[in-house]
Formats: structure tokens, C-alpha cells, sequence
């Protein structure tokens, strides 16, 4: 799980990296849709690996 939050954050920081040291031209928006997709992506996978880690759970029964 822990996976899928580091490619979140780095997809984060693709978003975040071309504005901070003013990337210009292709490079800027080349680097912005590479991290919105991560990002998406990364969450995407995020969610699904929870709530799949839900289901699997077993249920407590009062078997003694």
C-alpha cells in the first residue's frame, strides 16, 4: 500500500517541479500530464487495493 502513496507523492511532485524551477515550453507540460496521470493512476490503485483489503477481511463469528 505504502507503493501506490510514494507514486502518488511523486506524482505530485511532476505536477509541482516544472513551476518551481520554471520550466518552459514541452518540458513544463510534458512533466504536468505525466503527474496528473500518476496521480490519478497511484490513487486509483490506492483505493483499490483498500477496499479489496476490506472484502478479505474475515468475519467474526462466536464460534468457541
Amino acid at each position: 500500500m505504502w507503493q501506490q502513496w510514494t507514486t502518488f507523492v511523486l506524482g505530485l511532485w511532476l505536477i509541482v517541479a516544472p513551476f518551481t524551477f520554471q520550466y518552459t515550453g514541452t518540458a513544463r507540460w510534458n512533466d504536468v500530464v505525466l503527474g496528473v496521470l500518476i496521480v490519478i493512476l497511484a490513487y486509483w490503485g490506492a483505493m483499490q487495493q483498500s477496499t479489496s483489503q476490506i472484502r478479505e477481511q474475515p468475519e467474526h463469528v462466536g464460534h468457541h
